[in-house]
């Protein structure tokens, strides 16, 4: 009977040193960010002789996971182009596609027709940022551009 309390004794102690709380030492699982939802988001950039500022504009997400699609409406856009006078762009606006965020809050999208705009950056529930890459042609002449946007709720 000794043998058997003691064989029971260790198959608990056993049980208690491998199970332990189950949240103990357990890292949490992040969940990816909610931005669906309204946004004003802010551009400027610059490249080739070629420098653009963005009002702020108004952006639209709709997200499903870790995927999401939009609209970017911007109001206007003052441009120059080596210095020259500045010029507006007007208001227009373009679809976001091939939107991703993951849990670590990295986020990439497009947006743009005849101008492509690429977006890198972090995102939270409440804010974005990153750097904007692409392809402008407001000035007749395809430019490489690069600059810093930001998004607020």
């Amino acid at each position: 009977m000794k043998l058997g309390q003691t064989f029971l004794n260790f198959i608990i102690l056993c049980g208690l040193v491998a199970c332990g709380d189950s949240a103990a030492g357990v890292d949490e699982v992040a969940e990816i960010p909610n931005i669906s939802g309204d946004w004003t988001y802010n551009l400027s950039f610059s490249g080739n002789g070629l420098s653009c500022v963005y009002d702020p504009s108004a952006v639209t997400i709709n997200q499903t996971g870790g995927t999401f699609t939009g609209r970017i409406e911007i109001p206007d856009a003052t441009c120059t182009f080596q210095g020259g006078t500045p010029y507006s762009l007007g208001d227009w606006g373009a679809d976001i596609v091939n939107g991703t965020v993951n849990a670590a809050g990295e986020i990439t999208f497009d947006w743009g027709g005849s101008d492509t705009a690429h977006h890198t950056g972090t995102a939270s529930p409440t804010s974005m940022s990153g750097t904007m890459t692409g392809d402008d042609d407001t000035n007749g002449i395809p430019d490489a551009v690069t600059g810093p946007w930001t998004a607020t709720r």
